[in-house]
């Protein structure tokens, strides 16, 4: 049967407005050829993770094609879920990279690639306007996303089940090296007498100027001294060795020794190549003399290898390889909230501190924080210090809002474990919700949090008031106690916060009741570790789960993993031996996996991980690695086998 020039057109709007209002997926083909001209419906929107994506006239807008698949600027999209994207004009094609997966389109071609192997779609890429277009289908779901199609405003809504990680501490015996200046992961500064009869003079206090170097040195016959990559365990690899390269400003004289090579330096003119044997004690710098006119100042230490480039690349390559499986990163522990104090926003760290480590001022600068989410196409976790004044809290939103790339996410969370009553958040929490008049005891802890967080986000909604959606207000319960996360949430209202976070950790009370005298066989403990993840840990969930239900709230993860640790006998050398023994054990893959599987069976949302590289201590073994070069450890590969499963599937 043959249709004249206008039942064809006819048809066309029909089956084309069909598709509008079918589930995504169902495409009705015209029979248009790979390179043929499409017509264009309006526009759809693109919802990625509830963030809508942005488009414009001068990058490209989505449009259906012909054959009823929204065809999207590729850039946008892969960005936001971290996607590199790579154009080859002599050949003509896209390749789209994630955690070694490929997927390599030719344009006006239907037949493209994953992993080498050939595949077919049903239209194919195209450049219109000179930007490049793929189908969002093809393009996405080879890297484990969902689409649905919401046919009221014409919105298509990606998913994918997200994995987050926090980051660990920064130290100067932290494995975790981020930066390749050594430096800016230094000790905070030690006083001693310039003899150095005494390690550390606490009650002298030097004066420092606005980035944390002394203005003057001797200063009432005091010298200063400070300490990298010391203390960490032989059985490393430890730290890298080589030739590290010294530069610093000012007029003065800098003490080498330890791992380094002794000498001492006073010509600030060049830089100068210092050899470091790595071992136990780590690397020692003192300052013994500096200028009062021209004090020393931005002193550098970079790793072998990074002298040129440590301007532009200031993260340690393995650290940001580290990274790469991941989604979003939660800097709690590198912000030290649990042991800042109070400061002046014109006092908080920036890049050009002596250290990025400084727990009294609050740790890694937000600049740095903001940034390693931009190179690294992350969304970031921002824990605030509960002592944070209404103006800190204002200059931070602005800062992240004015730097953290228009494609990624930050969350927003007051405190960390404001109802835990074993950190002196809580203790604050009760004064100050007496000093309020909200009552005593818990319940006043519990309702200045809830009223608090709610004040924090009343801020920061106002400085994200033009793009809300950037901003994930979090809001954390106690997973092991729902009664306290109920109390804690009918303090807030609904609408006031985004997403329900809670740690359902496993494990958590088995070392201690080894430590008690319980005795329990190898077998014993698995069993039961099994047995806490199917009940226990499922129970919570649902709790939880319900809870966000009706505030109409995610339900997320601000920690997760196994919790086979004891703060209460870290003296117990055969409970700190099972410890570190059960970590290692092969079972713990495969408990890993049932656990992150229950987790999104239950219907949760990001799942973040605790923590990302940390050596084991006497109070247990938090890290997902030891050190960046130390054979994978089986729930690090447990993680890495789910994300590959459930993220690049087959």
């Amino acid at each position: 049967m043959r249709f004249n020039q206008t039942k064809l057109g006819i048809l066309t709007i029909l089956l084309l407005t069909t598709w509008l209002v079918s589930p995504l997926g169902q495409s009705f083909s015209l029979g248009r050829g790979p390179g043929e001209e499409s017509k264009e419906l309006s526009a759809p929107s693109v919802h990625v993770n509830g963030r809508p994506v942005a488009f414009d006239q001068a990058s490209g807008m989505p449009y259906i094609d012909l054959n009823g698949r929204t065809l999207v600027p590729v850039k946008q999209v892969a960005d936001t879920l971290g996607i590199v994207t790579t154009w080859n004009g002599e050949k003509r094609t896209v390749t789209l990279e994630k955690r070694g997966r490929s997927v390599v389109f030719t344009i006006d071609q239907a037949t493209y690639s994953i992993d080498g192997q050939p595949a077919t779609m049903d239209t194919a890429p195209t450049i219109k306007g000179g930007r490049t277009y793929l189908p969002l289908k093809y393009a996405i779901e080879p890297f484990g996303a969902d689409l649905a199609w919401q046919g009221e405003g014409k919105r298509i809504l990606v998913t994918t089940k997200q994995v987050g990680v926090n980051l660990s501490h920064i130290h100067y015996w932290s494995s975790q090296w981020m930066f390749v200046d050594a430096m800016k992961q230094s000790r905070a500064w030690l006083v001693q007498d310039q003899a150095a009869t005494q390690w550390d003079l606490a009650h002298v206090k030097i004066p420092l100027g606005q980035t944390g170097y002394p203005l003057e040195i001797p200063y009432e016959g005091h010298q200063v001294h400070t300490l990298l990559f010391t203390h960490m365990l032989e059985d490393g690899p430890l730290y890298p060795g080589g030739d590290y390269t010294l530069l610093f400003e000012g007029t003065g004289e800098i003490l080498l020794d330890w791992d380094a090579a002794y000498q001492v330096i006073t010509d600030s003119s060049k830089a100068h190549k210092i050899k470091v044997t790595p071992s136990h004690d780590g690397v020692h710098l003192t300052i013994k003399r500096s200028d009062k006119q021209d004090p020393i100042r931005n002193i550098r230490f970079i790793a072998p290898g990074h002298e040129l480039t440590y301007k532009i690349k200031p993260y340690h390559p393995l650290f940001l390889k580290s990274l790469e499986p991941f989604d979003v990163l939660r800097f709690m522990k590198v912000s030290h909230v649990e042991e800042f104090d109070q400061v002046a926003w014109n006092k908080r760290p920036t890049v050009n501190h002596q250290t990025q480590s400084d727990m009294a001022i609050g740790g890694l600068a937000y600049e740095y924080i903001v940034d390693i989410g931009n190179r690294t196409k992350k969304d970031i976790w921002i824990t605030i210090p509960y002592k944070s004044s209404d103006d800190y809290i204002r200059q931070m939103g602005l800062l992240v809002k004015d730097q953290l790339a228009a494609t990624r996410k930050v969350y927003f969370e007051y405190a960390n474990e404001p109802f835990n009553f074993l950190y002196p958040v809580y203790d604050y929490s009760l004064k100050q919700g007496e000093a309020r008049g909200y009552g005593k005891g818990k319940e006043a802890a519990y309702t200045y949090a809830g009223v608090r967080a709610t004040e924090v986000f009343d801020i920061l909604s106002e400085v994200f008031k033009d793009d809300p959606d950037q901003m994930v207000r979090v809001i954390s319960g106690w997973s092991q106690y729902p009664e306290i996360t109920a109390s804690t949430l009918s303090r807030v209202e609904k609408g006031s916060f985004d997403a329900l976070a809670i740690a359902p950790y496993f494990g958590g009370e088995r070392a201690n009741d080894i430590g008690d005298g319980l005795t329990f066989t190898g077998e014993e403990l698995w069993q039961r570790f099994d047995q806490e993840i199917e009940e226990e840990i499922r129970t919570q969930l649902k709790q939880h789960k319900a809870m966000a239900k009706g505030f109409e709230v995610d339900l997320i993860s601000y920690e997760a993993g196994g919790h086979f640790v004891s703060l209460f006998y870290p003296e117990d050398k055969a409970l700190v031996a099972r410890m570190k023994a059960i970590n290692k054990d092969e079972k713990m893959k495969a408990l890993y996996i049932k656990y992150m599987d229950l987790w999104f069976d239950e219907g949760g949302g990001l799942f973040t991980l605790f923590h990302l590289i940390e050596e084991p201590n006497k109070y247990g073994d938090f890290g997902l690695m030891h050190h960046y070069l130390s054979d994978p450890l089986p729930k690090w590969e447990g993680v890495m086998d789910w994300i590959d499963k459930n993220l690049l599937p087959d």
